[in-house]
């Protein structure tokens, strides 16, 4: 059969789908919005094609006769339900769930791409289609001589599609009478595979990174496609991260490969099929050849970005402050000072970028009063990096702001549950009304701030209908209790996923999770979410959002078919708020950190062993992981739990309180404190890459001084081989700086408190003045890995490190 496009355009019909009754699988509709899982209608599976014709059905495609096989029309209705090329997919669905097989791969791949058939437009609507094929194979099921109405009823009955219909007329029109001949298209032709790498060229500055995106432009087949990616010259350009990237079979997807520019020079970046690769259409492609120049470096400095915005009163506008160079030895601390206040203020008085990260970061400015004020960004006196010296020259931004339309608010009274109209406090409305009521007034009036009074107490079931409330037309929204409804007494309990928009604003409310996840974008104050537990729920804290004085209580659900648990996701600023998450041992990362934790308390129960007894390791558990570069955890205290389950299993990972990941993460003046069994081994911080940073903080692993203590043979909880470090890296890239803290506890014999393995071991690290709170002469401070014996000493008594009872400060390997 020839190709034709398969036009996308069955919205009507999928809805019947997504409202049958499902069974496991994926299906996806022929539009580009693509249905979630689960939407195949469950009859579909246990009945079995009624009358089925081996032989097939032909029908007339532009004039011209063609026969197609019951299993050829099943590949189609089978390929654009599940909006795939992939054989398996499509086998598995036809076999077992339209039952019309057997089929195998080859009775797939033989008709070359099944999202492209050349078939008619049997329902007369205009469009080729999902309809059309759902036509074809029940045609081809029924035999070509079915009457209309058995052709209807088997696509209302079996394959549950009962807006798909047909006509006597059309079916004699195609599969008895030949329709007017067309010419044949001509078919496109099948390119031939290759790798594509975009750009094909780089030129950056020593220090900085560039990325290629990489990718095959014919989906593999046959196995996955391995690529190898490698420098000609690491010395000028390397290649950051892994030096392999896999595609599966039938993705085309691009894939990002970063490369550093190490030193002045000219090298290659060179894009092979590795041997490893399994894709057979594949063999034998040439490689590609990407040239790098790396320049001298550019000077250190700062890149503001724009240098002029402007704003109206009480609205924001934003820009963006990034380092020339990745700070070295150090962080560069940026200082952001409006002169003229009442003017335009800025949201942050200082920047900080640690050691190796020149991402740029935002500074948000709020127009206060009509009127020009300059921002000024330069060199903070507490920058540590090296090549950041104190004359480096500064930036400026010229804000203007505005007057603009003043708009008087409008208020909502609400109260949970209630009926009325919102007009006043004896007539308040429930919070489901009230978001459309608030949204009806803002669609009316550009940059209306709208104020949701609550005025009541209770619990309001949220519809699972009401997915957020979110402002309109650049207007705010601020829920707000009365006075007699502050604490938090008036509560939403979720029946569905929910968002909080980023323009709104909300105070000292109660949300109940109830199995559903949240999301907050805007402000919130004096929030109370709470996770009656049962069901693995999500709370996040969105990029640019800020949560103060708020309590978030997690129970650790956790979902072993999914690998999922409780979690919070802070991508923005989480102040001043307490966490609980000790219900239940973590298997998985409870708080995944991208933003920033300043004043919170953390209480965490984490695990690494068989909590569910099925003799395989769960886990491992950890408190906090940093997922991206710049994560911080300021003045925050966390109180950790670590619980090993059945301990003595093989392969029982230590879990980690914080996890700084491949990532890094800064800690400055916190408290990470065990608190419950010491009997169970942690890492209070583990790096595995990027820059880590802890200043002026306490690490108390709580364990007792006497190792024997710790090796009982007759408790199983007890095992002899449970390890804890304040401080565990096993990085092969990246720095640490650990400055001004406190560590204790975990007094063992031979066993160490901060260790640094693989090569960052044997490069010098900033370690300084910290007090090593040992007890047990026995007790190793330090451990790096292949150090040299300069190097040991400088950190033994050359850089104010003080090691208590230890009679080795500093061991080399």
């Amino acid at each position: 059969m020839s190709n034709r496009n398969l036009k996308h355009s069955l919205r009507s019909t999928l809805a019947s789908l997504a409202l049958a009754s499902s069974l496991t699988g994926v299906v996806a509709a022929c539009s580009a919005d693509a249905p979630t899982v689960t939407q195949v209608p469950s009859s579909i599976s246990v009945q079995a094609p009624e009358a089925a014709t081996a032989e097939g059905v032909s029908f007339y495609y532009e004039g011209t006769k063609t026969s197609v096989k019951i299993t050829d029309a099943a590949v189609l209705f089978a390929a654009c339900t599940l909006n795939t090329s992939d054989t398996t997919k499509i086998v598995d669905f036809v076999n077992k769930t339209l039952k019309a097989g057997p089929i195998q791969d080859s009775d797939v791949t033989g008709l070359g791409d099944p999202l492209k058939p050349a078939i008619s437009d049997f329902t007369g609507d205009g469009t080729v289609d999902c309809k059309d094929a759902a036509v074809l194979f029940a045609v081809a099921t029924l035999g070509a001589g079915a009457p209309a109405d058995k052709v209807n009823g088997f696509l209302s009955g079996t394959l549950k599609l009962p807006e798909v219909k047909v006509t006597q007329t059309q079916l004699d029109t195609f599969f008895t009478t030949p329709a007017t001949p067309t010419p044949t298209p001509t078919p496109t032709p099948t390119p031939t595979p290759s790798i594509v790498v975009t750009p094909s060229s780089l030129t950056l500055p020593a220090l900085s990174t560039a990325t290629l995106d990489i990718k095959p432009n014919v989906a593999p087949a046959g196995g996955k496609l391995v690529l190898s990616v490698v420098s000609t010259d690491s010395t000028i350009a390397s290649i950051a991260g892994s030096s392999t990237l896999t595609f599966p079979v039938g993705s085309t997807s691009a894939q990002q490969v970063t490369v550093s520019g190490v030193a002045t020079g000219t090298a290659s970046i060179v894009v092979t099929v590795a041997g490893t690769s399994e894709a057979t259409n594949y063999v034998g492609v040439p490689p590609v050849t990407v040239p790098v120049k790396v320049e001298p470096p550019l000077e250190a400095g700062l890149v503001v970005k724009p240098t002029e915005v402007s704003a109206q009163v009480g609205s924001t506008v934003t820009f963006s402050v990034a380092p020339t160079q990745p700070p070295l030895n150090g962080n560069l601390v940026v200082s952001v000072v409006s002169n003229n206040p009442t003017v335009a203020t800025v949201n942050l008085p200082t920047l900080t970028f640690p050691e190796g990260n020149t991402a740029p970061q935002v500074i948000t400015v709020t127009g206060v009063g009509v009127g020009e004020a300059t921002i000024t960004i330069e060199r903070a006196a507490t920058t540590t990096a090296t090549n950041y010296p104190t004359t480096i020259a500064s930036k400026t931004v010229k804000a203007t702001i505005t007057a603009g339309p003043p708009v008087a608010p409008k208020t909502i009274f609400v109260e949970p549950g209630a009926t009325g109209d919102g007009s006043s406090p004896l007539s308040p409305a429930n919070f489901a009304a009230a978001f459309t009521a608030a949204k009806t007034l803002q669609q009316a009036t550009p940059n209306l701030p709208v104020i949701l009074k609550v005025v009541g107490v209770g619990t309001e079931n949220l519809p699972g209908t009401v997915t957020e409330v979110n402002a309109v037309n650049n207007g705010t929204i601020t829920i707000q209790p009365e006075p007699n409804a502050a604490g938090g007494l008036a509560s939403v309990k979720l029946l569905g996923n929910f968002s909080i928009g980023s323009a709104v604003t909300v105070n000292d409310i109660t949300i109940k999770l109830n199995g559903f996840d949240l999301i907050i974008k805007g402000k919130a104050s004096k929030l109370v979410v709470e996770d009656s537990g049962g069901a693995v729920e999500q709370v996040t804290v969105a990029t640019g959002a800020t949560v103060t004085d708020s309590t978030i209580t997690l129970r650790n659900d956790f979902n072993a078919a999914t690998n999922k648990g409780d979690q919070l996701i802070v991508k923005g600023i989480l102040k001043n708020s307490t966490v609980v998450a000790n219900a239940n041992a973590a298997q998985t990362a409870i708080i995944k950190l991208a933003g920033k934790l300043d004043g919170v308390t953390f209480s965490c129960k984490i695990s690494a062993g068989d909590l569910d007894n099925d003799g395989t390791p769960d886990g491992p558990g950890v408190c906090i992981e940093a997922t991206a570069a710049g994560a911080q955890i300021i003045n925050s205290k966390v109180d950790f739990e670590a619980d090993r389950g059945n301990s003595r299993i093989p392969g029982a990972i230590t879990p980690s309180v914080v996890d700084a990941g491949t990532n890094g993460v800064t800690i400055i003046g916190s408290v990470l404190n065990r608190i419950g069994s010491t009997k169970v081994g942690a890492f209070a911080v583990n790096h595995r890459g990027g820059a880590l940073v802890v200043q002026n903080s306490t690490i108390d692993l709580g364990a007792p001084d006497n190792a024997a203590s710790l090796d009982d043979p007759a408790d199983p909880s007890d095992a002899p081989d449970d390890i804890s470090r304040a401080v565990s890296s096993n990085a092969n890239s990246g720095s640490i700086i650990l400055t001004g803290n406190v560590f204790r506890g975990y007094n063992r014999d031979g066993k160490f408190v901060v260790e640094i393995l693989n090569v960052l071991g044997s490069t010098p690290q900033q370690i300084a003045n910290n007090q090593f709170q040992i007890t047990n002469p026995n007790t190793i401070g330090i451990r790096s890995f292949r150090a040299s014996s300069e190097l040991t000493a400088q950190y033994a008594t050359g850089s104010g490190n003080t090691f208590g009872a230890a009679r080795r400060a500093v061991e080399d390997n």
